[in-house]
């Protein structure tokens, strides 16, 4: 292995080269008086002092003119910049290093982060989807049906990305961002759960005070581990004992796993996703970071410019892609009528299908081989996310716009047809 890898998931970064898990610590920063504290320090005192604590400067990644407490950190830039520098003190200067984010980061973003990089005096090598490299070793040991499909949480958001094989490239053909179910959400949602089920069974409130209320957020990764495994778990909280069922937790991001299990595919969980319990997937390590690193890092290790790396070569143990195991979409069902697809067919604005070419079209349709795709005008549910470009119509598709809702299906023997 010619790089290192660090992994940028503000709920767990991980540093990875040839030795394996250099580093593995949350993005966590609580101004502590003088003394800036980051990772466990930061989470251990991050409910004490919550009006000190900071964790979105690696989401938001910017140089604006942000009020902090202490005057020599101007921006969540230098916040970031902190923590990298801490993160990159032992890391082997002579190796580029990849970075992996785990968010959708603007063009500006990849340069500023490059540029500190080169500033603690590492050599940037590159930057690429987290999803990418997960999937890349994952299909090093598993065949899969496409797309894959990676989930991946960090603090202020659910990722979502789909990949699939093209021209026999791993390729990232869709992403999504579900704001609601980010870890510091379900966290703060846990932490109320749990706080209702004491106060139920034993009439004390943990979060009477900050003191009780930190000791209480130390359980809760400890809390989901368990109910992994159990349905039910026994709490001690300040010498009370609680008890939590798998589906106190499991209701405060239901909505989550609804729209994960409506995308069809080979789903993959992120080590941070498979934290939650009631998740089904191929659990991911960074192992196969590793894995994807060492079959690649020559590529990643030639030239002297830094690239943002969209696609990689598919693995020579992955077997023949085999085709999307869903047929493309000939027809829409509406109630009971199916309609063919076709490139004069519009859904109009209050919610009709119509091929009228002057009613006002809230989507349209266009064929490409060998898929037809949705063209929307305002906003388009696709299987319960938000429609993707590019994102082709397969049998079972489910659409929904201008309140109307249409299930794609194939008809045999039609145009463009199985």
């Amino acid at each position: 292995m010619t790089c290192s890898l660090l992994h940028l998931n503000d709920v767990q970064v991980q540093l990875i080269d040839a030795d394996g898990e250099r580093l593995s610590e949350p993005a966590q920063l609580v101004f502590d008086k003088d003394t800036l504290l980051s990772g466990q320090d930061a989470l251990a005192k991050v409910r004490l002092m919550p009006l000190r604590a900071y964790n979105q400067h690696w989401q938001l990644l910017h140089q604006q003119p942000v009020k902090l407490p202490d005057a020599r950190y101007r921006h969540h830039a230098d916040l970031a910049f902190r923590q990298l520098e801490r993160w990159l003190t032992d890391v082997d200067r002579s190796r580029p290093l990849l970075i992996a984010p785990s968010y959708r980061y603007q063009s500006e973003q990849y340069a500023l982060l490059a540029g500190m990089v080169q500033a603690t005096h590492a050599k940037p090598g590159g930057f690429i989807h987290a999803a990418l490299l997960h999937s890349h070793g994952f299909l090093q040991q598993h065949a899969a049906t496409w797309p894959l499909i990676h989930v991946d949480l960090c603090l202020h958001q659910a990722h979502v990305t789909q990949l699939e094989c093209r021209d026999g490239q791993l390729t990232v053909t869709r992403e999504w961002d579900l704001a609601d179910f980010g870890m510091a959400n379900l966290v703060n949602a846990w932490l109320h759960r749990v706080a209702k089920r004491c106060i139920q069974q034993t009439r004390y409130d943990p979060l009477h005070s900050a003191d009780s209320e930190q000791r209480l957020f130390n359980q809760w990764q400890t809390c989901l581990q368990q109910l992994q495994q159990n349905s039910e778990l026994q709490l001690d909280i300040d010498g009370n004992e609680v008890t939590l069922t798998r589906a106190d937790v499991t209701e405060l991001y239901q909505g989550l796993l609804t729209q994960i299990k409506a995308i069809p595919g080979t789903r993959l969980l992120s080590p941070v996703a498979q934290w939650l319990p009631g998740i089904d997937g191929h659990t991911l390590t960074h192992q196969h970071l590793q894995l994807a690193l060492t079959d690649l890092s020559e590529r990643f290790a030639t030239g002297d410019s830094v690239h943002l790396i969209h696609r990689l070569p598919l693995p020579n143990t992955t077997p023949t892609p085999p085709q999307t195991a869903l047929p493309a979409a000939t027809h829409v069902l509406v109630g009971n009528e199916a309609c063919a697809l076709d490139d004069q067919l519009r859904i109009s604005t209050q919610g009709q299908l119509t091929c009228d070419p002057q009613t006002a079209a809230a989507a349209t349709f266009a064929y490409r081989a060998p898929h037809w795709y949705c063209r929307p005008s305002e906003t388009c549910i696709h299987n319960g996310l938000p429609l993707a470009d590019h994102a082709p119509l397969a049998a079972g598709d489910e659409l929904t716009i201008a309140g109307l809702t249409l299930r794609c299906i194939v008809v045999t023997g039609s145009n463009h047809g199985a």
